[in-house]
């Protein structure tokens, strides 16, 4: 697969889950308002909730195999922010596998703190690439340097709004997550 191609896939999974995070948080604001809206909100998470786990550990696998394509198949040299979301990831990689074959719903907690770390990281990370004169007061020393831009598809989605896409959409997730599953 080339770059190109990689990027249009990562690209369109991080609008998908855009569109289906702000969906979700629109409907739940309506549903404040609406009884009818409410009642479709509790069967949309009851229909969503077997998938929880397994969706979360996805978007984390896509994170993870996104990552590794782009420091070892296209060479970009990561920088300091990006070892830091990595770091992240490649566990929360794990902790959701592990949690989605022993449906372990408890895994929320564990989770959430890390989701909070990899967002705060890519903001920051966002900030250093996209506001002049901020990459002078960051940690970046080694390699790459943090302001770079490897990518920046339709104007705004670069390799930290990537990572923070994957975190959110996973925080999101394990907040609608229900501690017991219907039989």
């Amino acid at each position: 697969m080339t770059v190109d191609t990689v990027t249009s896939i990562l690209t369109t999974l991080t609008i998908l889950c855009w569109v289906f995070v702000v969906g979700a948080v629109l409907f739940y604001l309506v549903s404040i308002f609406s009884h009818k809206a409410k009642d479709y909100l509790h069967i949309y998470r009851d229909l969503i909730n077997p998938y929880v786990l397994p969706l979360a550990f996805l978007i984390a696998l896509a994170a993870l195999l996104g990552s590794l394509y782009y420091s070892e198949s296209a060479h970009y040299v990561p920088c300091e922010y990006c070892w830091y979301q990595r770091i992240g990831i490649y566990p929360l990689s794990l902790i959701l596998f592990v949690a989605m074959i022993t449906r372990d719903r408890s895994v929320k907690k564990y989770v959430l703190p890390m989701t909070l770390i990899i967002s705060c990281v890519s903001i920051w990370h966002i900030l250093v690439q996209r506001v002049s004169g901020l990459e002078k007061v960051t940690a970046c020393k080694m390699g790459t340097p943090c302001s770079s831009l490897y990518l920046n598809e339709l104007g705004f989605i670069s390799i930290p709004v990537m990572a923070l896409t994957a975190a959110l959409t996973i925080a999101f997730l394990m907040l609608v997550l229900k501690r017991k599953e219907k039989n």
